[in-house]
This record gives C-alpha cells, sequence and structure tokens, in this order.
C-alpha cells in the first residue's frame, strides 16, 4: 500500500514462519530468538493472513498509520475492526473511526462469522495513557459477558504495545512498535 510510504515499517518476528504479516525472506530461529528485520507496510482490508493475530496486527499497524497521518496530535481518534476467516486464513474489514466528539468509541459490530476485534485507544493525559495500557474493563466485558462467543480482542496501546485479550483474565502481548524509532515493530507473535 504506497499511500504509507511515509513510514518504514521494519518488524522483528519471533515463531511465525508462514504468518503473513511480513514480506521479505527470513525464518524465525530457535523458540525464543528473534528472526532478522524484514521490511513490512500494512497489506490492509482484503488481505488474506495466516493467523487471527497476524490479520489484527496488520489492521492494527495501519490503524496507527492512518492516525499519524491526519489526525491532529492533541486529537487521536481511535481505529478498529473486525477479523473473519476466508479462503486461506483470515482477513478484516474496512477500519471504522470513532467520532471526533467521542474519540475512544469505534462503533464495531462483530458479525456471526468474525472470530476477533481490534481498536486502537487514542493517545491522551498522562493519567489516561497509563490506565489504557491494558484492556479497559469495558473491552474485558465484551469478550467475558456481552459476547456469547467470547472472541478474542486486541488492542494497540498509547505506548504502542498490541495485547491481545482472550477472556479469563489474560492479556498478551503480540507485538510492540518502538516510541523512539517510529516505523519500528517488534514483534512477539507465536501463534
Amino acid at each position: 500500500m504506497s499511500r504509507f510510504s511515509l513510514a518504514s515499517i521494519t518488524i522483528c518476528l519471533a515463531l511465525v514462519a508462514g504468518s503473513g504479516c511480513a514480506t521479505g525472506a527470513g525464518a524465525p530461529g530457535a523458540p525464543g530468538e528473534l528472526a532478522r528485520l524484514q521490511p513490512l507496510e500494512p497489506r490492509g482490508p482484503g488481505a488474506v493472513f495466516a493467523t487471527v493475530d497476524s490479520a489484527a496486527l496488520d489492521g492494527l499497524l495501519l490503524a496507527y498509520l492512518e492516525s499519524e497521518k491526519s489526525d491532529r496530535p492533541s486529537r487521536r481518534l481511535a481505529r478498529g475492526s473486525t477479523v473473519f476467516p476466508v479462503e486461506g486464513g483470515y482477513s478484516y474489514s474496512p477500519l471504522a473511526t470513532a467520532d471526533p466528539d467521542q474519540p475512544g468509541r469505534v462503533p464495531l459490530v462483530l458479525k456471526p462469522g468474525d472470530v476477533a476485534h481490534f481498536h486502537t485507544y487514542p493517545r491522551g493525559s498522562s493519567r489516561i495513557n497509563r490506565i489504557n495500557e491494558k484492556h479497559s474493563p469495558n473491552d474485558r466485558a465484551n469478550v467475558d459477558r456481552r459476547d456469547p462467543l467470547k472472541r478474542p480482542s486486541f488492542v494497540l496501546t498509547p505506548s504502542l504495545r498490541v495485547q491481545r485479550y482472550d477472556g479469563r483474565s489474560s492479556e498478551k502481548l503480540v507485538a510492540r512498535i518502538d516510541p523512539q524509532a517510529p516505523g519500528v515493530v517488534v514483534a512477539q507473535v507465536d501463534r
């Protein structure tokens, strides 16, 4: 997707052979070791990914880049989408963007065939950013109580960590974007 050439994304993958979330060659090493750096640009909605995590990570990278490109730094808007199975893997729907009057609320509707959902937490005050470093109580309730299928939720936090919540109070770091070098992603995907 050449429209995001403003950011060169590099990804360092662990244990993701065949994940479909990075371009270029380079097999991961032994468990716990990182593969060599590989260039990555979000492939966008409609692209096919081998895993749910890879589709969500691509969508969150896209949401982050769109936010950096179009939002005012003082007024970031949340973005998100849903992940669904397709022939050969998983994909995600076009991103939904929060209304400026409710910058942290993304209008997402989970369809019966969806297998996960993801969204960003826009940066705010230091206090709000600290709170948003994990799934909010409302996001946890969406998985634990409101969704009868208990589909996982992914969030991109203000410190640029991708967290996965599967319910049962388990939250897992999936990836981290290096805030000191925007566009560098250290992915710790092991699904």
